[in-house]
């Protein structure tokens, strides 16, 4: 998952970082101009980045880019903070 910072993305590299893809980290009340960044980030992310790599299939129908990110990022960073070795 990309962190949205300064208008441009970055690959967050512990878990603190993937839980904050967008913003500040900061509360902003009804900040309705702070409102409006967030929503045109987001939007900016899910349009030339997760809807691409969702939809686009390889000749087998495989969504590469999609698998690739979700085995490659997520599970790494979010299996060892969820598994069941925490309860053990």
């Amino acid at each position: 998952m990309l962190q949205y910072v300064g208008g441009d993305y970055h690959e967050p590299s512990t878990f603190s970082a993937l839980k904050q893809a967008l913003g500040d980290e900061q509360e902003h009340e009804h900040d309705p101009a702070w409102d409006a960044a967030e929503a045109e980030a987001l939007y900016d992310l899910l349009e030339h980045m997760v809807v691409p790599e969702f939809y686009t299939r390889d000749e087998q129908g495989i969504r590469g880019a999609w698998v690739a990110r979700m085995a490659g990022e997520s599970m790494a960073l979010l299996t060892p903070r969820f598994s069941t070795n925490r309860g053990v």
